[in-house]
């Protein structure tokens, strides 16, 4: 359980970071058009 949590937080604080960095556009723009389907 403990390792899935840390694995999950892991995941959200690369993606955090990415977007900041914008390094990644193409998978901010696939989840924005996701949202807006």
């Amino acid at each position: 359980m403990l390792n899935t949590k840390l694995l999950i937080l892991t995941v959200g604080v690369l993606a955090a970071v990415t977007e900041a960095a914008g390094t990644c556009p193409s998978i901010e723009n696939n989840v924005d058009y996701s949202g807006a389907d």
